[in-house]
């Protein structure tokens, strides 16, 4: 969210470290308190909003710029909507964690895909260019 350590949003945070960490989000610094008529154009938390909670946009920008909505009640929205969004994933990684054996499996099967693909791709660059190693004679 910023250049500070420890507040990034990990695939691997539960709902209350999501909390947490939005709550710590820097807002407009015009705004105060819930009253105070803010800037939404210049707030990180609006523009999580844009990303994670589409529909209720109109509804934020309005509230923030009338004083209507504070701050802290536009974070927890914005932090429940992350949360929710976010929560497939972190579930198959929950999944995943307890099968190290598995993701191995998977890991070496993409290794094996990937080399394949990349083979070919190089043999299609060298012959277009004209690399073809001649055979000796």
């Amino acid at each position: 969210m910023s250049k500070s350590l420890g507040n990034t949003i990990l695939l691997s945070d539960d709902e209350e470290n999501i909390r947490s960490k939005i709550k710590k989000a820097v807002t407009d610094p015009n705004k105060a308190r819930k009253g105070d008529p803010g800037n939404p154009d210049i707030c990180l938390i609006f523009s999580y909003h844009k990303k994670f909670n589409p529909d209720e946009v109109p509804e934020i920008n309005a509230g923030c710029r009338s004083g209507e909505l504070g701050c802290f009640d536009c974070k927890m929205k914005c932090a429940a909507k992350i949360s929710l969004r976010l929560e497939p994933i972190i579930e198959k990684r929950k999944y995943y964690e307890g099968k190290p054996e598995r993701v191995k499996e998977i890991l070496a099967a993409g290794e094996k895909r990937g080399r394949k693909e990349a083979t070919n791709t190089m043999a299609e660059v060298r012959e277009k260019m004209g690399l073809l190693q001649k055979e000796k004679i």
